[in-house]
């Protein structure tokens, strides 16, 4: 096998080279007869190959954000070949990392200039007009441009967007994102449209609109959508309102008003089953095949190691934070967590770490004769509830209660996907 692929590379790089001589002959012979015909010169076909060359390292330079020595090889790849735009729209890229933003954006207006479709680089000076020199009716004013000459990218279009939100034009804001949205419905980063109406409407003084447009980004991307509406001060009028915040408590459109409502109660026994509903709830949005659900009387389920990961972070870090919160930080997954770490717990099975584990939050426990054995999850102590940690319980974690063959394995997974999300005791902060 070794000596086929050693043939193969020999003839790969035997044809590339004797492609490279093909090609570089027809470009002069081509250049010799515009030349004959128009008295036109083109550029020497090493200074095209090497204009080429400078510009992957330049690129290299700027992806590893060595932007000085990027710009050197960008400007000497023009140099070479003049007429190539793409080194100078990421020289503009370079020069925005390095805070020149003027700069930049005469670098992106030579790569428009000699390429006028190249969106690209009008979408990038349009980013520095507005990220960064708040420069919004100039924005503005590119923007409508583009559009004319029929450049009506998704980018440009929200950028347009969110230019006239700035100079306090929200309905025309509002009606360019619909247009985006209309255009382009199966792009990726349809949720920012959404985002960008809310806040038009926070302004107008329409918070229900607001509110429903914030919830079907949430629905689009989540995550992304969550973060973006956080960092966003155009939401602050929002940040006490029932509705906002349960927006803002799962990345899945979890609703955790009943486990809330048990727990103020100290319905420990339902709020056990509930949490095990949500966490199913929450890996069934990734396989919606699913049969994980708790049946007839019985509240275990079936989240094997494999769908614990699949709990996304902030789901994760709600259920969590109820449970800490209205248990007055005894109760909840990061309290069993550090008690289980506390005892020197790893990843590793350790039968004694284990049994300490379970006498400290009561979950293995002596019978008259002071034998130890392990309490079935739906027998918890939902009354006196003693030990820290000793909620919620096991039930999520499957049918067969027996602790070594199971628990065990999958408690410890949540635990270390609780670490992985960077979950911890909030009440000991």
């Amino acid at each position: 096998m070794e000596g086929i692929l050693n043939k193969y590379d020999t003839a790969k790089n035997k044809l590339n080279g004797e492609f490279n001589i093909w090609l570089q002959s027809c470009y002069e012979e081509i250049s010799n007869l515009i030349n004959s015909l128009y008295k036109i010169n083109l550029i020497k076909y090493q200074d095209f190959v090497q204009s080429e060359e400078l510009t992957k390292q330049g690129n290299k330079c700027l992806d590893n954000k060595n932007n000085i020595e990027a710009i050197k090889f960008y400007d000497t790849a023009v140099n070479l070949n003049p007429h190539r735009y793409l080194p100078w729209n990421n020289k503009g890229n370079a020069l925005s990392c390095l805070g020149k933003y003027e700069e930049a954006i005469d670098a992106f207006d030579e790569a428009i200039k000699i390429n006028n479709k190249f969106s690209i680089a009008l979408e990038n000076k349009i980013m520095v007009l507005e990220y960064h020199l708040k420069q919004y009716e100039t924005a503005l004013f590119v923007c409508d441009n583009a559009i004319s000459q029929g450049c009506n990218t998704f980018n440009i279009l929200r950028a347009k967007s969110f230019s006239l939100y700035k100079l306090k034009e929200y309905q025309e804001a509002i009606n360019l994102s619909d247009t985006a949205i209309s255009i382009y419905s199966s792009s990726p980063d349809i949720y920012l449209c959404f985002i960008q109406k809310a806040a038009c409407m926070i302004w107008m003084g329409d918070s229900e609109l607001a509110l429903e447009n914030l919830k079907e980004a949430i629905t689009l991307n989540p995550e992304d959508s969550q973060e973006a509406i956080r960092v966003s001060p155009s939401f602050d009028s929002l940040r006490n309102d029932e509705r906002f915040i349960g927006l803002m408590e799962s990345s899945l459109g979890l609703d955790y008003s009943n486990l809330k409502k048990l727990l103020a109660e100290n319905n420990w026994k339902q709020a056990d089953t509930e949490t095990t509903k949500l966490m199913c709830l929450a890996v069934t949005n990734h396989d919606k095949r699913l049969n994980i659900f708790p049946n007839g009387n019985t509240s275990y389920t079936e989240l094997n190691n494999e769908l614990i990961l699949k709990i996304p972070a902030r789901d994760l870090n709600t259920i969590d934070k109820l449970w800490l919160n209205y248990s007055q930080g005894k109760f909840g997954f990061s309290v069993q967590k550090e008690i289980y770490q506390s005892f020197g717990g790893t990843k590793e099975f350790n039968g004694a770490i284990r049994d300490k584990f379970g006498e400290s939050i009561g979950w293995r426990i002596p019978d008259k004769e002071g034998n130890y054995f392990w309490r079935k999850s739906d027998d918890c102590d939902y009354c006196s509830l003693k030990p820290s940690g000793h909620l919620p319980s096991c039930l999520w974690a499957g049918t067969n209660d027996n602790w070594f063959e199971n628990r065990r394995e999958r408690l410890i997974t949540l635990f270390y996907h609780l670490e992985t999300c960077a979950i911890v005791n909030l009440s000991k902060q």
